[in-house]
């Protein structure tokens, strides 16, 4: 029985190994060719995660594309494994080679949320509010914008002294006093900010996962523990 190679081919043309075809016995020059076969030469040999496909009406008559069918393909918007068929691109379906590296993608979840908690402190303590010269005075933006009112009223209306509801009680301050206090919340709000800043460029440099789980957003800030809204009136 005399055979020759051909070309087997899948639903899509695309070679999938050589077969033999046989030459009939009673009409020499004759061949029988397998289903899904065509008789045509042969495609040069593959290169790795290479295919080829059929183009008859081609001078050669095979378009060599690529093959990840057999490789382990990512999405490279959700990270998870695809099947791809063979003369697909992976930028034709948004893939990639390299696995997903999880650890990276928990550890800025967990920056991002660091982040998330560095603002809700900074803000916590922004407000909570401070002690100047033995008066406690309330820091929420409604308090400063009510000191920075009265100081320029003060001076507008020349009024020489305001009262103040401390927790200790009432007292009576100086304009120059007022704006000495003025001047604390300005500072005490800029730490605040800056120690913000501070927290974020570290959550940005962790490098791990064990890193950002392990690290404490609670230090660093001007006081050394937050303390509870204060309840210190700052009405004149």
């Amino acid at each position: 029985m005399t055979t020759k190679p051909v070309a087997q081919l899948n639903a899509l043309g695309i070679y999938l190994g050589a077969v033999d075809a046989t030459e009939s016995p009673l009409e020499p020059g004759t061949w029988h060719i397998p289903g899904g076969a065509v008789d045509a030469p042969l495609p040069r040999p593959l290169k790795p995660l290479e295919c080829a496909r059929f183009a008859p009406d081609s001078a050669d008559p095979w378009i060599y594309l690529p093959d990840y069918s057999d490789a382990e393909v990512y999405s490279t918007t959700t990270g998870e494994r695809m099947t791809m068929e063979p003369g697909q691109s992976l930028l034709d379906v948004g893939g990639t080679l390299q696995r997903p590296d999880a650890p990276a993608a928990m550890r800025q979840d967990v920056q991002a949320e660091l982040k998330v908690k560095a603002a809700a402190m900074r803000w916590h303590i922004e407000t909570g509010g401070i002690t100047v010269a033995g008066v406690r005075v309330a820091t929420a933006i409604e308090d400063q914008n009510r000191i920075t009112s009265v100081i320029a009223n003060a001076a507008l209306a020349g009024v020489q002294a305001v009262d103040f509801k401390a927790a200790s009680g009432w007292v009576s301050l100086g304009l120059a006093e007022l704006q000495g206090i003025a001047a604390s919340i300005a500072l005490h709000v800029q730490r605040c900010y800056s120690s913000e800043r501070a927290h974020c460029e570290a959550i940005d440099a962790l490098q791990t996962l064990e890193a950002a789980n392990a690290y404490d957003i609670g230090v660093g800030w001007p006081s050394a523990a937050p303390q509870e809204p204060s309840t210190t009136q700052t009405t004149p």
